[in-house]
């Protein structure tokens, strides 16, 4: 079975934070026989290439200079500190369905599998016009966030008609499913990402309730660690430790807002570490 995959950004190499959850799932559908593909955005001009042994193609759709909307940092980021990002959507949308119609008709697969369905059904929509395929569409509650917060009269008519249309519709967790049925009154597979399991051969390790807090992901605004360090400075010097996993363009002032706090080494910021590391801290948090 071939399946492409649609996503708004995807790792340009080796050492990129971005989304290891969606690579780890793709390497294990690869690993399971399924031939996987990915369509994302350029960064800066940057072409097609292969990704841990899955090909992934990008459309380019802005001048190379300008064309970072994704990536580094969230579109809503982005876009709410330049008039010019806040522009870039309807070049990204248009040149993306242009793209994946010409992909499409091209190559030959069996379901398109859309995540972050605002704006990316419209690609999904686009895919399946140039040649008939199963849409999976998954909701992830990000792009719930930004429509229930903005002012534009189409945003929830568009996510209710992304989900009416799809074969499947997939949520990663309950709250997530509960909102989209909100929308669009329709069958919904609730399909978590989890941690890891255990590494095989592993040392249990006894949680005596003394391990710190842990947040493991991209330190972008919309994941609310400002929100989590103000917490932990709230309960005083007798309240747990925290242990931040990841880095991103908010781990400067993360950082910075620690120490206002007082926090000490109560706080830790760690960046990105070894995935057998991470599987440890795992382990031993709180």
């Amino acid at each position: 079975m071939r399946v492409l995959h649609v996503v708004t950004a995807f790792p340009r190499s080796a050492d990129d934070v971005i989304a290891p959850w969606l690579v780890e799932l793709l390497k294990r559908l690869r690993a399971a026989g399924y031939d996987i593909a990915v369509f994302t955005s350029a960064y800066r001009g940057m072409g097609d290439h292969v990704f841990a042994g899955i090909p992934v193609y990008r459309f380019r759709y802005f001048l190379r200079r300008w064309e970072n909307l994704t990536h580094e940092e969230t579109a809503p980021d982005r876009m709410r500190r330049s008039l010019l990002y806040r522009l870039l959507p309807f070049a990204f949308v248009v040149a993306g369905m242009v793209a994946i119609r010409r992909h499409c008709r091209r190559h030959r697969y069996d379901v398109i599998h859309v995540h972050w369905p605002f704006p990316l059904a419209l690609l999904g929509w686009a895919a399946q016009r140039a040649r008939p395929a199963r849409l999976v569409t998954t909701f992830y509650g990000a792009e719930l966030r930004w429509v229930k917060g903005s002012s534009l009269p189409f945003a929830r008519r568009f996510l209710a008609w992304a989900a009416r249309r799809s074969d499947r519709v997939v949520a990663i967790s309950s709250y997530t499913a509960a909102e989209v049925r909100e929308l669009a009154d329709i069958p919904i597979e609730v399909i978590p990402y989890t941690t890891s399991l255990p590494a095989p051969g592993a040392a249990p390790v006894a949680r005596d309730g003394t391990g710190p807090v842990l947040f493991v992901g991209r330190l972008v605004e919309r994941k609310g660690v400002a929100n989590l360090v103000e917490a932990l400075a709230r309960l005083g010097p007798g309240g747990p430790r925290l242990e931040v996993i990841g880095d991103g363009p908010e781990r400067p002032a993360l950082e910075a807002l620690a120490r206002q706090l007082g926090l000490g080494d109560r706080a830790t910021f760690r960046g990105k570490v070894p995935a057998r590391e991470l599987q440890e801290c795992y382990a031993r948090a709180a």
